[in-house]
């Protein structure tokens, strides 16, 4: 696996993947990992050394929860976990400080944390297909939000805020 080691961008999709294993913390020059279709359930803890990951998408219908290691990803600037099966957030997903780009369409949760108001560099938020009932009023501290999706408010640009 050594010659791994230097991997930037590593991509896995549609190979049926039902478990990452611990050793893809190993992987720490990795800048895009991408995950879509595999049957993934959940995300083991050695994923948060993962220090220099830009891009993370994980679109695969089986995925329960986000580790809150995941507030680690201080370099994350794309994070994709469309179509799962996500109830809940991480309170750590507010700690994302370079993130600007956050789609959690298609999963099942009915609210959105607070802390998403800390996510100063988001520039695109979707949160369609999900049972929202209301979005944090933090939403309006994201001065650099320019795209919302939303099930509320089907879709529009922030350019007003």
């Amino acid at each position: 696996m050594s010659y791994l080691l230097n991997f930037i961008g590593l991509s896995l999709d549609n190979n049926l993947i039902e478990e990452l294993l611990e050793s893809i913390g190993e992987l720490e020059n990795l800048q895009k990992l991408r995950l879509f279709n595999n049957p993934i359930t959940s995300l083991p803890h050695t994923i948060g050394n993962l220090r220099n990951l830009e891009n993370l998408w994980i679109d695969n219908r089986r995925l329960t929860k986000l580790p809150e290691i995941i507030g680690n990803f201080n370099s994350l600037k794309s994070l994709s976990v469309d179509q799962n099966q996500l109830e809940t957030l991480p309170y750590s997903n507010g700690n994302l400080s370079s993130l600007e780009e956050l789609s959690l369409s298609e999963n099942n949760l009915t609210k959105i944390p607070a802390s998403i108001g800390h996510l100063k560099s988001l520039k695109y938020l979707g949160v369609a297909q999900n049972p929202l009932e209301t979005l944090p009023e933090s939403l309006l501290n994201l001065n650099n939000l320019q795209t919302l999706q939303s099930p509320l408010i089907r879709s529009m640009r922030m350019d007003w805020m």
